[in-house]
């Protein structure tokens, strides 16, 4: 009986662990915004290499795959576009942004005419 009752009593320990670690991993999952004086410096330094005389519009922290990653949004004369930088500075690669994602003007022009 006192074996039945320890081994139920793990159990329950091990099952409340893993409840606190899943919440405490949603927790960090979370995008928090940051500014360019918030990030490490080597972060710092690979967003000034590519900022390509674009101005920072949002710098996230985030965690992907359990490493904290740091998405950059840019304006730029020649388009928008994103790249992410790992928390030790390593470039990890560029994104052009969609220009549907912020107005509708494409979807009105296809209304005109006859």
């Amino acid at each position: 009986m006192k074996s039945t009752t320890r081994v139920a009593q793990t159990l329950l320990l091990i099952t409340i662990a893993g409840a606190a670690a899943c919440e405490s991993s949603r927790r960090h999952d979370r995008d928090e915004r940051v500014s360019l004086s918030q990030v490490p410096p080597a972060v710092r330094a690979t967003i000034e290499k590519h900022l390509a005389g674009g101005k920072i519009d949002e710098i996230e922290r985030s965690i992907e795959n359990g490493k904290v990653v740091y998405d950059v949004e840019v304006e730029s004369r020649n388009g928008d576009f994103e790249f992410e930088v790992a928390e030790d500075g390593t470039f990890l690669g560029m994104d052009t942004e969609d220009d549907d994602d912020d107005d509708d003007d494409d979807d009105d022009d296809d209304d005109r005419g006859g």
